[in-house]
């Protein structure tokens, strides 16, 4: 099996280690043309994004990615500022326990139920699918995502990227991750941490590492 993967600094860093079971996400490289390095452009939608969401001590990564996005594709699409809610998201996803959850079932519960807003149910904690309220799915249905690609390479990302689509995307962390250097870029991983979801939101080319992605942490 191939790995969605970049080559940085003599190393290959996966983006993804943990294929999705049954995703028929559409893939995106066969839906746009193909990649072509030479016609990206630099593009930062971060400010689109009224905030910066917190997952807490909790593993609703994925859902907090997702919930990001969707913030900024609304003040793209509407150009209103909208503040939903991660922890309801989540808890479409995850299955009864914070346990994490996989990308493609945030992309398709958003595509299914919406996404809520944070006045209509609470953010505070981890929640389940038991709990949440007719209200709370009433309020999201109000805002479902159309469409969602499933990126299979590091080119499709930054494809994606410069058409204005942000991306839910997973890496494997360790413990260098939050030793970013004064260019927000973080060393290799060396041991520990595991996968992790992070939503990129920007894309910019470096004078050594060529195109990097933005991203948008909730950890």
């Amino acid at each position: 099996m191939s790995f969605p993967s970049i080559y940085f600094d003599g190393y290959y860093r996966i983006l993804s280690h943990t294929p999705s079971p049954d995703d028929d996400t559409p893939v995106f490289g066969e839906h746009f043309k193909s990649f072509d390095g030479s016609a990206l452009q630099e593009i930062d939608m971060s400010w689109q994004g009224n905030r910066i969401l917190n997952q807490k001590s909790t593993q609703s990564c994925v859902g907090h990615a997702t919930t990001a996005g969707m913030e900024i594709l609304y003040k793209q699409r509407e150009n209103i500022t909208k503040n939903f809610n991660p922890f309801f998201h989540y808890a479409l996803i995850n299955g009864g326990t914070d346990d994490g959850a996989y990308i493609s079932d945030s992309l398709k519960a958003a595509q299914q139920y919406g996404i809520c807003e944070t006045s209509a149910f609470p953010a505070d904690r981890v929640y389940y699918k038991s709990s949440l309220t007719k209200a709370a799915y009433d309020n999201a249905a109000r805002y479902k995502l159309n469409k969602a690609y499933r990126c299979t390479t590091y080119n499709e990302v930054c494809q994606a990227l410069n058409l204005g689509f942000v991306v839910n995307i997973g890496i494997l962390v360790g413990s260098n991750f939050t030793r970013v250097d004064s260019e927000g870029i973080a060393p290799l991983p060396n041991g520990g941490g595991g996968g992790h979801s992070m939503l990129a939101c920007g894309l910019k080319k470096h004078s050594k590492y060529g195109w990097l992605v933005k991203l948008q942490n909730s950890w």
